[in-house]
């Protein structure tokens, strides 16, 4: 923009204009920042899939008329069902294996370094539960006796 004064022409923006444009940046980036998901919403994710994916198996065992086990390592989760010949790991999809992203792992805390969730072809299942620990907070999965799943902080 140019203006003029008693000593010639001035080039420049106002103030009320770079103003205009910092808050427009301000305002952007805090959106961005906004969208990133954190560590703890990673956390939070994982714990949410393994329940569901946990619903899934106990319903897959129902519906299958087959047991199914969901067996839990520091590193992620694996799907197996109970075949004549013993257990037997699926690899098709839904029930197929899944690893925990970086930052995510289970905890045993001084149990068996696996955790296994197993239900049986009539949806009963043994009450079982496993840590998931990020960078900054611990959620606990816990199978309850009625098969309902639930998250808690763990402690």
């Amino acid at each position: 923009m140019a203006r003029t004064s008693a000593t010639g022409t001035e080039r420049g923006f106002s103030l009320v204009e770079l103003l205009v444009v910092v808050t427009v940046l301000g305002l952007l980036g805090a959106a961005v920042m906004l969208t990133v998901p954190g560590a703890g919403a990673r956390l939070g994710d994982q714990a949410d899939q393994l329940t569901a994916h946990l619903q899934r198996a106990r319903e897959e065992a129902v519906l299958g008329n087959r047991a199914i086990a969901v067996r839990v390592d520091a590193g992620g989760y694996r799907f197996e069902r109970r075949g004549w010949d013993g257990w037997q790991v699926l690899a098709e999809a839904p029930l197929h294996e899944r690893r925990f992203p970086d930052g995510v792992q289970a905890d045993f805390r001084g149990r068996d370094q696996v955790a296994r969730f197993e239900f049986d072809a009539t949806g009963a299942n043994v009450p079982a539960d496993v840590v998931l620990r990020g960078a900054d907070k611990t959620l606990r999965v816990a199978l309850l006796p009625s098969g309902e799943v639930q998250v808690h902080a763990a402690r």
